[in-house]
């Protein structure tokens, strides 16, 4: 018996390592196919990005389906990223919320904040320079924090983006100086070269020409270097535009010239567009106007055709910023709802607390009030009991001091008072002189404590005293 169960929990147990096998097979089958989407989008986002929307969008969905999601925050941030670049802000911008959320369930940090400064892009596209420099600082000292020196390149260049892009032209090249030297540090050439060219671009904002042709011609080395011909045409007319600015025309025209045969291969008309305007200027400046409306005319096409690819472009983006606004106005108003149930319920726990405190201060001061009054009380009870004791003490002193004459006749004592006593006054008065009370009086003598009270009240008065010390008092002087 004991056997057969051992053969079949066996049975059981390798039925249940093949299914665990399987499940873990079709997850890596299918993360494999997750990456090669990614992949496949990060390659063609520019070229052609509706295509690398599809793979994208594709790869985040079956990512959604597996347990783990180790890749859905890349295939989100590529969305996120594609749809940035087609101009839909909004979507782009809940995209890269969503990221940083499936980045931070993973635990991974470091793309969680590299999502964190992308979203600066899109307020930053959307005009929104202030939100887009808070978002830069935060990402930046997080990258900081995590040793993320590559994210804390990208970030500070993409701020010092918007600071000259606002006129603050100082803490631009700042951010641009911190962004070379952490590239040069992690050995970034392609990195090097951008942030040379920023460079040379704020200097010639704030005239400094040869700090600003310097930049240039290192910027143009490091992209010769690595054959980057649009980074190349770039800085080549990045410095003809220079030296038209400084009015060395020859040198203006040489730097187009190269500029323009490097754009015209790569068919990048925002640089054929750059080149032939300055060509354009700079022949007609030298009295050339043939050439110069010759290259006009090239500016003007190059112009046209960016001019309409940036008129809808600049149309979506408007949408799309206005879009943005009203979901930030949602969120706004959202915020202060909850802002407000927040003061609501702190204001009611702290009138629960305030009469909390009042009751128990009331409580505190019936207390006190009543251990006051007992210990008043006590105080007078003790003060009366010292008083009658120190009544029977003067009482007893009195008897002591004149023991030997207690025994004083009837008729003697009525010689002496205006108003003499009777024999019952006086058998009452020398028991009170023996210090008996009121009821001892009344059982010795027989009669009533009323009786007893009548003969005091008519001893008192004949004595002319109120009580019976003063009684005693008079008697023994007296005697």
């Amino acid at each position: 018996m004991f056997k057969q169960l051992a053969k079949q929990g066996l049975i059981l147990f390798f039925l249940f390592f093949l299914s665990l096998t399987f499940v873990r097979g079709q997850d890596d089958r299918l993360n494999t196919v997750i990456d090669s989407l990614i992949n496949q989008s990060r390659k063609t986002f520019r070229s052609d990005p509706f295509a690398a929307l599809n793979n994208a969008t594709q790869a985040s969905q079956l990512a959604s389906s597996l347990e783990t999601k180790h890749s859905l925050g890349h295939a989100l941030k590529m969305q996120a990223n594609i749809n940035y670049v087609l101009g839909n802000y909004p979507l782009a911008l809940d995209l890269f919320l969503q990221a940083q959320q499936a980045f931070e369930n993973q635990g991974d940090s470091i793309n969680m904040i590299g999502v964190i400064a992308s979203s600066g892009l899109v307020h930053k596209s959307t005009n929104n320079f202030k939100k887009a420099i808070e978002i830069y600082n935060y990402a930046f000292e997080k990258a900081e924090a995590a040793g993320a020196t590559d994210l804390m390149a990208k970030i500070i260049n993409n701020k010092g983006v918007v600071l000259r892009k606002i006129g603050d032209y100082e803490a631009a090249e700042r951010s641009f100086l911190i962004s070379l030297r952490l590239k040069k540090k992690l050995g970034n050439e392609k990195g090097v070269a951008n942030s040379l060219t920023n460079l040379g671009n704020v200097m010639a904002d704030q005239e400094e020409y040869d700090q600003s042709l310097s930049y240039f011609k290192q910027a143009l080395e490091k992209e010769q270097e690595l054959e980057s011909k649009e980074g190349m045409a770039m800085n080549l007319n990045n410095m003809a535009n220079l030296y038209l600015r400084i009015n060395n025309l020859d040198e203006a025209i040489s730097f187009a010239k190269k500029g323009l045969a490097i754009a015209e291969q790569l068919t990048t008309k925002i640089q054929i567009k750059e080149a032939s305007k300055v060509l354009s200027d700079a022949y007609a400046m030298k009295n050339n106007y043939e050439l110069a409306f010759d290259y006009y005319q090239k500016y003007t096409v190059a112009k046209d055709s960016l001019f309409n690819e940036d008129e809808a472009r600049e149309i979506g983006r408007l949408e799309s910023k206005l879009e943005l606004i009203r979901k930030e106005i949602e969120v706004e108003k959202l915020n202060r709802e909850n802002e407000l149930k927040e003061l609501k319920i702190r204001q009611e726990r702290a009138q629960q607390q305030l009469f909390v405190i009042v009751a128990l201060l009331l409580v505190g001061i019936l207390v006190y009030v009543l251990i006051t009054q007992r210990q008043k009380s006590n105080l007078r009870e003790q003060l009366l009991k010292s008083e009658v004791a120190e009544l029977r003490s003067e009482i007893k002193e009195l008897i002591v001091k004149h023991e030997t004459n207690l025994d004083i006749p009837l008729e003697s004592l009525n010689e002496k008072l205006i108003h003499p006593l009777s024999e019952r006054e006086y058998d009452v008065f020398k028991l009170i002189f023996s210090q008996k009370t009121n009821s001892e009086i009344a059982n010795e003598l027989f009669v009533s404590i009323n009786t007893v009270k009548t003969h005091l009240k008519n001893l008192y008065s004949k004595l002319g005293v109120s009580n019976r010390k003063e009684a005693l008092s008079v008697v023994l002087d007296t005697n």
